[in-house]
This record gives structure tokens, C-alpha cells and sequence, in this order.
């Protein structure tokens, strides 16, 4: 169990490494009851990855565009408009 919190800790601070992700993984499914080589736990590592990738797609979308800030200088006046 503290394998999965602490797995899940590091993933969502973005400094978990793939091992560690994946220990947290097979720890919370065998957690949920699921037997490592059965089809019940690889669907539920599938399942957990597949989360994992929604919230960073979600999270790409929450992303503002970038914008731009341009500035002309006429006459020793500097005016900027960003867009």
C-alpha cells in the first residue's frame, strides 16, 4: 500500500520513473485483489496507464495558446500589442 501511494506521489510530481510507476501500478492492482500473470491484472495495469495518459492529454488541454507580444518604436515611442 505504500508502494502504490508512494508510486502515485512521484507520478503526479513528474519525477517518478517508469520503474517506479509501473511498482506503484502492480501494487495498487494487486491491492484491488488482481493476481499478478492473470488477465484480470494486466487489464487493470492497462487500465491505470490509460488513465494516467487521459489526465495528461486533459491536462495539455487546459494549456492556454501561447501569445505574442510585438513592439514598434517610431519617434523614440514605443507601443506593444500582444495577440
Amino acid at each position: 500500500m505504500r508502494a502504490a501511494i508512494l508510486g502515485l506521489m512521484l507520478a503526479l510530481a513528474g519525477c517518478a520513473s517508469d520503474a517506479e510507476i509501473a511498482a506503484g501500478d502492480r501494487a495498487k492492482c494487486q491491492s484491488y485483489g488482481f493476481q499478478p500473470g492473470t488477465d484480470g491484472f494486466a487489464n487493470c495495469l492497462m487500465r491505470r496507464e490509460s488513465a494516467r495518459w487521459d489526465a495528461i492529454a486533459q491536462g495539455f488541454q487546459s494549456v492556454p495558446a501561447p501569445r505574442q507580444t510585438y513592439c514598434n518604436t517610431i519617434g523614440g515611442v514605443t507601443s506593444c500589442s500582444t495577440h
